[in-house]
């Protein structure tokens, strides 16, 4: 199955590929950086997402 991120990774774009990630996700992000006693970039780097969604989703969550 092709999927989008693999045609941007065939094309170097994936850098450049922004995701919509559920309520549920967001959650989970902050509640483990929580518990874990985590930074942001230490979060980041865990779940593989950018530093910034999880500093914008900490003041919306």
């Amino acid at each position: 199955m092709i999927t989008i991120a693999t045609i941007a990774k065939r094309l170097n774009f994936d850098d450049i590929i922004y995701m919509s990630y559920s309520i549920d996700f967001r959650r989970k992000v902050i509640f483990t950086m929580e518990e874990e006693g985590l930074s942001i970039q230490e979060t980041a780097k865990q779940f593989r997402i950018g530093s910034a969604s999880v500093s914008r989703w900490i003041n919306q969550i």
